[in-house]
């Protein structure tokens, strides 16, 4: 679905399985993950319940878009991480450009996400906020998530179509025009003709 970036990006952020490593989020079930040296726990990113310099590294994935605001967030990370240590981000634009034929349909889409996001542009301001909190040697990358088929990840369907009653339900989108865009992507996807794509923004940097 995207390009695939690693630790040399990170500096050693994605190489964790070999420490113990914490997981800290509002919703979390263990169980699902296969580490080992592995615990997690239920907390906020803004007060985090661990020591100062603790870690070798922090990161956070697809968590400022919802929670912030982000410098109090980057600075709770870069209070726990030892000097030296690295703190990054990946964050997401949820603007999905479609090859729809349903123009109106799209957009109503679209708009879902600027009325739902604590952030929305989050994403292209993490060097910005990386700085803000203190942090050094700051790096950012783009990357571009795309598909042409609704089934070439499970990402592409669960989102685009099966959250939509949700989203109705929620008030985000009208249910006609839901289904308007389901409708037209789902007959773009069988004439193999559908495309989508959005922007993934990452940052990291170091504490002084």
């Amino acid at each position: 679905m995207t390009e695939e970036w690693g630790s040399d990006f990170f500096g050693g952020l994605n190489d964790f399985p070999a420490e113990p490593v914490a997981g800290i989020g509002h919703i979390l079930d263990g169980k699902q993950h296969a580490w080992k040296n592995t615990a997690y726990e239920t907390g906020d990113i803004r007060k985090l319940p661990r020591k100062d310099n603790e870690f070798d590294g922090v990161f956070c994935d697809k968590v400022l878009i919802h929670a912030g605001p982000a410098s109090a967030a980057l600075r709770e990370m870069s209070r726990v991480t030892r000097p030296g240590g690295g703190v990054g981000a990946i964050e997401w634009l949820p603007f999905f450009v479609v090859s729809a034929t349903d123009s109106l349909a799209l957009t109503a889409f679209n708009a879902i996400f600027q009325k739902a996001l604590y952030d929305y542009y989050i994403s292209a301001n993490l060097a910005r906020h990386l700085r803000a909190a203190g942090l050094e040697n700051v790096r950012t990358r783009a990357f571009l998530a795309h598909t042409t088929s609704l089934e070439e990840h499970p990402f592409w369907r669960a989102f685009m179509i099966q959250q939509m009653p949700m989203f109705v339900q929620a008030n985000l989108i009208d249910e006609k025009d839901g289904n308007a865009f389901i409708k037209d992507i789902e007959a773009l996807n069988a004439a193999n003709t559908f495309s989508a794509s959005f922007i993934v923004q990452a940052a990291s940097g170091t504490k002084a």
